[in-house]
């Protein structure tokens, strides 16, 4: 490494840092991707999904976890676990389905 050249960051520290200045981040696993939004009154989740039929999707909030399960019907069930905090209204949860798009509104506890 040549002086003046810092450390090259990780994907993760990169994604960590984008993550905490920006209040919204992107991810892929599982073969799909999803972005997470920090609103000052929601929190939006967009989750890519193509070829996955609304009726194969559930999704529950858990202990600070936005839970989302995929059953690709072919293949093994497919769980992403979002942390989203413990200030989402549990009964205020949005979703819709269009076109392989999951979409997901929380709203958060007194706009917190």
């Amino acid at each position: 490494m040549k002086k003046g050249q810092g450390k090259k960051e990780s994907r993760l520290e990169r994604a960590v840092k984008n993550m905490f200045q920006a209040n919204s981040y992107s991810s892929s696993s599982n073969g799909y991707s999803h972005s997470v939004q920090h609103l000052p009154e929601n929190i939006l989740i967009e989750m890519k999904l193509p070829g996955i039929k609304k009726e194969h999707l559930s999704y529950e909030y858990v202990n600070g976890n936005l839970r989302i399960q995929i059953d690709q019907r072919d293949g093994p069930l497919v769980t992403e676990t979002i942390f989203v905090g413990d200030n989402i209204d549990e009964s205020n949860i949005q979703a819709t389905f269009l076109e392989g798009v999951l979409s997901l509104t929380l709203k958060k506890l007194d706009g917190q």
